[in-house]
């Protein structure tokens, strides 16, 4: 429980210096400083029911924290520029092509949904998850979620009365997406990033992001218990502290002593990937993890685990400084208001809201460089709305 503490005492610490410099909640610091000190106050409660909050444990999370946060609040502006810059929209009307999209969507819903062994949701997890190669596939449709989920921001951030339609479909194809894959990252994943642009144009307060929190957090355990088999039996305070504590005690159990098959497999997953589709040899590791027992079972290991387990200790030297170097730059160019930097920012916010739970940002590298270049493609084409200035 001391180090627990410590820990405690450590982002409170952070956040004293953060709100001198008058960094943001919804700043990388903000975020992280929040998701963290979220996590350790729910250990507080849950402490006795896991295995120690160790001197390792401490150690590798003070050096991933306190790093990643000097380089947040070094490169970070403080403040950002209070013009939004002109109102953006694409040239071309593409409602139709959305609404196709959310037909698409809804027939594949509804296939996958009675295809299988469980319920209509289950069917639909099991399908997302894979469990055999002969699984359903949302197809073609869900190809089109890096472009959907770029112009879903893009929209956000230019809203105005003329793209109000536009909006909405966006927010229909997201929900129904999210509802396809019973996916609890496929939920807050638009919601943490349409927060982020609303926070960026001032129109949201610590009351209404309070009862979105608590929404969220509802709605993550409807789908957790809606996608549960017959003879599920955690509690829901058993399932919060899985999802929310369970990781960082899970990292100190983790064993790096065995040889790695490839160098780095885990941080450079994504150059194994393409090498093993094109050249074959060694697959690339696999991204759900195995179990271990704190003493109940988990297999998330906190972002920390693509790192430490390639590296050990030094590995999260060189993983908390990309991720201050990253989302620091990434953040102050959000900040000036450039569009690409804040389609990327509120895209990937959630790999840092998440933090606790798991390594999102290098591990779908993939997907993520897709959002990229839908978002590149979306700037690009995009064009001044005069009739909104």
């Amino acid at each position: 429980m001391l180090y627990l503490g410590y820990s405690i005492f450590v982002i409170i610490l952070t956040i004293g210096f953060a709100w001198m410099k008058r960094e943001s909640i919804f700043s990388p610091m903000g975020i992280t400083a929040s998701a963290w000190l979220f996590v350790f106050i729910l250990g507080s409660f849950f402490y006795e029911s896991y295995f120690p909050f160790t001197d390792k444990i401490f150690l590798m999370w003070l050096c991933w924290f306190g790093l990643s946060s000097f380089c947040y609040l070094a490169i970070s502006p403080g403040k950002s520029d209070k013009n939004l810059g002109p109102v953006k929209c694409m040239p071309f009307d593409y409602s139709m092509f959305l609404i196709l999209l959310i037909l698409g969507l809804v027939y594949k819903t509804w296939e996958i949904g009675n295809i299988g062994p469980g319920s209509f949701l289950v069917n639909l997890r099991l399908a997302t998850i894979k469990v055999t190669n002969d699984a359903p596939s949302i197809g073609l449709v869900g190809n089109f979620y890096p472009l959907i989920f770029s112009l879903f921001i893009f929209e956000s951030f230019n809203a105005c009365k003329y793209n109000r339609r536009l909006r909405w479909l966006l927010w229909i194809w997201m929900l129904i997406f999210a509802v396809t894959t019973m996916g609890k990252f496929a939920l807050i994943t638009p919601v943490s990033a349409w927060i982020i642009i609303k926070h960026r144009r001032r129109e949201i307060n610590f009351r209404k992001l309070t009862l979105i929190a608590i929404a969220m957090i509802l709605l993550m355990i409807a789908i957790h218990y809606s996608r549960a088999t017959v003879d599920y039996k955690d509690t829901l305070l058993e399932v919060l502290s899985i999802y929310s504590y369970s990781p960082i005690i899970a990292l100190g159990e983790l064993d790096v002593s065995g040889k790695l098959t490839e160098f780095a497999e885990y941080t450079f997953r994504f150059y194994y990937a393409i090498k093993y589709y094109f050249v074959g040899g060694i697959p690339p590791v696999e991204t759900i993890l195995n179990f271990v027992y704190v003493p109940v079972a988990t297999n998330v290991y906190t972002v920390m685990q693509p790192f430490y387990t390639d590296h050990g200790f030094v590995g999260i030297i060189y993983g908390a400084l990309f991720y201050g170097l990253f989302y620091g730059l990434l953040h102050r160019y959000y900040l000036k208001g450039r569009q690409l930097a804040i389609i990327c920012y509120a895209a990937f916010s959630i790999s840092l809201i998440t933090q606790f739970l798991g390594e999102t940002l290098i591990t779908n590298f993939s997907g993520n460089l897709q959002i990229i270049i839908a978002a590149i493609l979306v700037v690009s084409l995009s064009r001044e709305r005069k009739m909104c200035q």
